[in-house]
């Protein structure tokens, strides 16, 4: 199968495609709500089917992506500045294999525009695990977050980088809820869907959270979901960059809802850890926590020749 392995550096990149005068600058802005994905031509059932599982690290169901489909498989003019697109095309005679291609910011900006290739429909079935569609339409949708960040050069970010020694963007609604020993606890403070960041320096979650954040009581402080914890590790710039996704929990109390962290081990040894976690009973969650996420994913370690891109 060719062009499917689509790794980091591959996400990362773009195709651009300008606008008639050569300037990207001139499109419009792109439409669409928090992880929409318009998905159009011949299979698209399958598209629709992969994109609506369920997200990993929800403690409720909730769809990685809310997915329309066109029944008429055109992008008119509104169609085409939908931020997120996926396009099928199912042709034996044309295509020999599975292939993924994907563009940016071709009708307006931000957008990504994939087109997905196959024989037929059976082969599309087979394959559709390993095209990591999901994956980039997620980057597409961070990246749309962190255009909204504040600048790494806030109050906030600055006592950041003074503790920790890294950059970071933030959301614009947090402020810093607690300081620790190399911990800081930030929150938007929302009553009904809680958003928090924390930054620390030690691998072992547990001890940090039960030092840190407490419940009503000092008998109560929260821990990590036992089983809930799923863990990617990369290598990058001779740091290695762990993301961790899983469930927090107060002990003796009914709080609890998902969190994910960016782990960066300098090659001193050094761990500097950036971790989201929500708090909003009965809400759905999924957008919450990706918004926090796009904030992780700028976090930058000051230390030279190691950055987390």
């Amino acid at each position: 199968i060719t062009r499917l392995a689509l790794h980091a550096a591959t996400l990362a990149a773009a195709v651009t495609v300008l606008s008639c005068d050569g300037s990207e600058g001139m499109l419009p802005h792109s439409g669409g709500a928090p992880s929409e994905v318009l998905v159009t031509g011949q299979g698209c059932e399958c598209i629709v089917s992969t994109l609506g599982a369920d997200v990993p690290g929800l403690p409720q169901p909730e769809p990685m992506f809310d997915v329309k489909a066109l029944t008429d498989n055109t992008l008119d003019a509104t169609a085409r500045l939908e931020r997120n697109i996926v396009v099928t095309d199912i042709d034996s005679l044309r295509h020999s294999a599975t292939t993924v291609r994907y563009e940016r910011n071709v009708y307006a900006r931000p957008q990504i525009i994939i087109y997905v290739s196959s024989p037929s429909e059976q082969t599309l079935r087979r394959d559709i695990g390993r095209c990591h569609i999901d994956r980039l339409l997620l980057r597409n949708e961070l990246a749309h977050y962190a255009a909204r960040l504040t600048s790494d050069t806030c109050s906030t970010a600055k006592e950041i980088r003074k503790t920790f020694g890294c950059s970071m963007r933030l959301p614009k609604d947090v402020t810093i809820r607690k300081r620790g020993k190399n911990f800081i606890w930030l929150s938007d403070n929302n009553p009904l869907k809680s958003g928090n960041i924390c930054i620390y320096t030690s691998e072992n979650r547990d001890s940090v959270m039960q030092r840190n954040i407490k419940g009503e009581t000092d008998n109560t402080h929260m821990t990590t979901v036992e089983g809930s914890v799923v863990d990617v590790c990369q290598i990058r710039d001779r740091c290695k960059v762990t993301t961790r996704r899983g469930l927090w929990q107060m002990t003796g109390d009914a709080m609890g809802g998902p969190f994910v962290s960016r782990a960066i081990t300098l090659p001193s040894g050094k761990t500097i850890v950036g971790e989201a976690f929500v708090f909003a009973p009965g809400e759905r969650k999924r957008d919450k926590i990706r918004q926090l996420e796009a904030s992780l994913m700028t976090m930058k370690s000051d230390a030279e020749g190691c950055k987390d891109k």
